[in-house]
């Protein structure tokens, strides 16, 4: 699987676009087998096998819409640094699956390739941080009450089968997870409004519901698993943290407030004063790269190990005095004796690199795992042209 296209055949991408994404629900079944393959029972119990990550927060165990409480299914063990945390205990697990609990197994992405392949497509298609869960339950057990979820989700049918109930109705953006009781459980059946339509999930089965949407499921088979990948754009709100860091620069957001009692036409004068401030910053193509490197920072890492095959570094040199990276309201600047060139997207890495005596590519695109292979090469080569690195060769590094 390469695409989103591949991942939501047989439709289209243009079609899930026009007609689907952030607008209604879509149950998208599937030739046999095909999205199957990447998790079944045995793919799911060698996983399981990795005792150690299961630690309590990556699993929890649901009856009743009710969380178990930890201690009934984890033991308290002591790490190798001598810390405690708590884990899962696997006949512990097992006895409270067997009274018809249901898992829930977090961030499988981090332990499953074929699942963090999924991740991976989902985090390019939309610019969002992706995580995956496993759900797995049994025949007539609904672990969770109709509910809505704040990020949309993408539910692949992987063993046995589910149906799952969509409602009509939709939360409006919703950014708070509801408390936990009688109330919210009143609420959500109140506000969920009538069914629109019920999805038959088999293996290889896809649904997508954008975020917002009420729904419920029920195992039908005797056992069932699925994979939910959730996927979380940035909102306008996380963009609150990055004016702060960047108004920061600014003396006049760094300088005291009139004091309304004693002259409140001063106050509304410098609030209209910040008020246009904010607006030439939130549309300026410095903030605009902000915002890009940090959608990008949501994405995980997709490096994999693939020994023994380990890459053979690239070393610099740096001239170090040389230059300098400064910010100004056009973005992140190159300031060399031969003017300022704009860095873009690159402009954090350069700054670190150039703070340093030797540095490797490999080591820089590892700290910035945002940047491009491609992008952060083509940076080196306007710093070498500027003489501020040049390319050089370890000494005295021998194997181990």
């Amino acid at each position: 699987m390469q695409s989103f296209d591949d991942l939501i055949a047989p439709m289209s991408a243009a079609e899930f676009f026009s007609a689907h994404h952030d607008r209604k629900p879509v149950h998208i079944p599937c030739p046999e087998g095909k999205r199957k393959a990447m998790l079944d029972w045995a793919g799911l119990n060698r996983i399981l096998d990795l005792h150690t990550y299961w630690i309590e927060p990556h699993m929890k165990l649901v009856m009743g819409n009710r969380a178990a409480l930890t201690e009934h299914y984890c033991d308290e063990v002591e790490t190798l640094d001598g810390n405690k945390t708590l884990r899962a205990n696997p006949a512990k697990v097992k006895a409270f699956l067997g009274m018809g609990a249901s898992m829930v197994a977090n961030r499988v992405h981090d332990v499953s390739p074929p699942v963090r392949d999924i991740a991976a497509i989902l985090e390019e298609t939309f610019g969002a941080g992706v995580g995956a869960n496993i759900y797995c339950s049994f025949k007539g057990v609904q672990a969770f009450q109709s509910h809505y979820d704040l990020h949309d989700v993408f539910a692949i049918h992987t063993e046995g089968e589910k149906t799952w109930t969509v409602y009509e109705n939709r939360a409006d953006n919703p950014v708070n997870p509801l408390p936990p009781g009688d109330a919210t459980s009143q609420y959500l059946n109140a506000s969920k409004g009538n069914v629109l339509f019920e999805a038959h999930m088999k293996p290889g089965d896809l649904l997508y519901l954008p975020r917002g949407w009420y729904h419920d499921a029920l195992a039908s088979s005797d056992a069932s698993m699925h994979v939910t990948f959730s996927v979380s754009p940035n909102t306008g709100l996380s963009l609150f943290k990055l004016l702060e860091r960047e108004a920061k620069r600014d003396s006049a957001f760094r300088a005291f407030l009139p004091h309304a009692l004693d002259d409140e036409e001063a106050l509304q004068q410098r609030l209209g004063e910040l008020g246009d401030r904010l607006k030439a910053l939130v549309t300026s193509s410095a903030f605009a790269t902000e915002v890009k490197i940090a959608q990008r920072k949501l994405k995980n890492d997709p490096t994999r190990f693939d020994l023994p095959h380990v890459a053979k570094p690239q070393f610099y040199a740096v001239n170090r005095g040389a230059g300098r990276v400064t910010k100004t309201d056009q973005g992140a600047m190159l300031e060399t004796q031969s003017g300022h060139t704009p860095l873009g997207i690159s402009y954090e890495a350069v700054d670190h690199l150039l703070k340093q005596q030797f540095f490797t590519v490999e080591d820089m695109l590892a700290r910035f795992p945002y940047l491009e292979r491609q992008e952060f090469e083509a940076t080196l080569a306007r710093l070498e042209q500027a003489n501020l690195i040049a390319r050089t060769q370890a000494e005295g590094m021998g194997g181990g």
